[in-house]
């Protein structure tokens, strides 16, 4: 079966605060885990960036939820394409922050590879160990 990648920034909505992602990474791990999804999720108090990696439809599924999610906003997809091989094979949902807005500013007025070797030139700088 093919696998399938998509790649979204948005922001946490108002009235919420960063203690929110603590709480709902255990459910996304496991959901991914039933779901056969893997991905990585980047943090900077602020913005969210993640790319998701599975079956086509179970990624989308997944993908629908949070756009339906109120911890949401500002929901921009930056990709989503077919893929011949995982990325983050090991990572159920690898978590990391950032500390600054920088590395997640601008990435929607890139083309769909540009984000895409942004993300993981921005992965190859995280201390995910």
């Amino acid at each position: 079966m093919p696998l399938f990648e998509l790649l979204y920034v948005s922001t946490l909505a108002p009235g919420h605060t960063a203690s929110v992602v603590a709480p709902s990474l255990k459910v996304a791990r496991e959901r991914n885990q039933c779901q056969d999804v893997t991905g990585l999720l980047v943090f900077n108090g602020e913005r969210f960036c993640q790319q998701l990696e599975g079956p086509r439809d179970q990624v989308l599924d997944i993908m629908r939820s949070i756009e339906q999610d109120e911890r949401h906003c500002n929901i921009v997809m930056l990709l989503q394409r077919e893929l011949p091989e995982r990325r983050f094979a090991d990572f159920r949902l690898g978590y990391a922050t950032v500390s600054e807005s920088d590395p997640l500013d601008g990435l929607e007025g890139r083309s769909a590879d540009d984000c895409m070797r942004c993300f993981l030139q921005l992965e190859k700088a995280l201390d995910l160990g």
